[in-house]
C-alpha cells in the first residue's frame, strides 16, 4: 500500500530559497520599472498636450483682446456719430420751420398782393 513519495501530490509548499525570493523581487521590480516608464510617458505627453494648450489660451487671449480693443473704439465712435445725428436732427427740425415761415410769409405777400391786381 505504501508507495513512494511524490512531492507534487503534496498539499505542503515547497521551501523557497533565497534566490528564488532574489529573483521574484528583480521581475517585480522589473515590472515595476516598466510600469513607472509608461506613466512617465503618459505625463510626458499630457505634460506636452497642457503646454500647447497653454499657447493657444494665450493666443486666444491676446486675440480676445484685441477684439476688446476694436470694440471699445468702434464703441466710442458710434457715440460720437450719435451725438453728430442729434445735433443734426435738431438742426434740421429747426431748419425744415424756417423754410416753413418763410413760405408762408411768401404765400402771404402773394395773397395780399392778388386784390390790388385786380382793383
Amino acid at each position: 500500500m505504501s508507495e513512494g513519495f511524490n512531492a507534487s501530490e503534496s498539499n505542503s509548499p515547497l521551501p523557497i530559497t533565497n534566490y528564488d525570493l532574489i529573483r521574484q523581487q528583480q521581475k517585480l521590480m522589473k515590472e515595476q520599472d516598466e510600469g513607472l516608464e509608461a506613466l512617465s510617458s503618459v505625463i510626458a505627453r499630457q505634460k506636452e498636450m497642457g503646454l500647447a494648450i497653454n499657447e493657444e489660451v494665450l493666443d486666444q487671449n491676446a486675440l480676445i483682446d484685441d477684439i476688446d480693443d476694436l470694440t471699445a473704439h468702434t464703441t466710442n465712435r458710434i457715440k460720437k456719430e450719435t451725438n453728430v445725428l442729434n445735433i443734426v436732427r435738431r438742426k434740421s427740425s429747426t431748419c425744415g420751420l424756417y423754410v416753413i415761415i418763410i413760405l408762408l410769409l411768401l404765400i402771404i405777400i402773394v395773397i395780399a398782393s392778388i386784390p390790388t391786381i385786380y382793383l
